[in-house]
């Protein structure tokens, strides 16, 4: 799908946000309330701002590695940037609203063979299910998605049912 996009002719933001999405785990909001500063090309991580882990205080924040795609996805952006803080902006510098990013998820899919994903959430599934599946410390992607709870990560260990049968075969035959 980044690939798809990366070629489609569409506003400049999407593919960095769509590639922020896919390779982080972040949540829509986090993604919007992301700013430039928060990637670290030279330790090569994004602090990631959150809501959600603690519910006193007005931000928290966790730090997720960069992967060579995102990477270039976001210096090629950032090489365009219209300026302001916010890493995700429209021309004019200001941050994008839940609803254009909305909206703009289902207009760049429309006709393709990704128009039935139901929302950015599902790239924080992908994420962690694509970790899962490649073994990846739960531990690690606790860490890089803020989930603190075994109910949370329980939610997506279900989704891939074969990595736990080959993971026993790989044992006993």
């Amino acid at each position: 799908m980044l690939e798809f996009l990366r070629k489609k002719r569409c506003p400049a933001f999407v593919y960095p946000l769509f590639a922020f999405a896919a390779h982080t785990g972040a949540r829509r909001s986090e993604m919007l309330r992301s700013r430039i500063d928060d990637f670290d090309f030279s330790a090569n991580v994004v602090t990631i701002r959150e809501k959600k882990r603690d519910r006193d205080k007005e931000e928290t924040y966790r730090t997720v590695p960069l992967t060579p795609l995102l990477t270039d996805a976001m210096r090629t952006w950032f090489a365009v940037h219209s300026g302001g803080p916010f890493t995700v902006c429209t021309p004019t510098g200001k941050a994008i609203s839940k609803q254009l990013a909305a909206r703009t998820f289902v207009r760049v899919l429309r006709k393709s063979a990704w128009e039935v994903l139901p929302g950015w959430h599902c790239f924080r599934h992908s994420f962690i299910s694509n970790c899962v599946a490649k073994g990846i410390d739960q531990r690690l992607i606790d860490q890089w998605v803020g989930h603190s709870t075994e109910t949370m990560r329980r939610r997506y260990s279900h989704l891939i049912p074969k990595t736990s049968q080959d993971a026993l075969k790989s044992v006993f035959g």
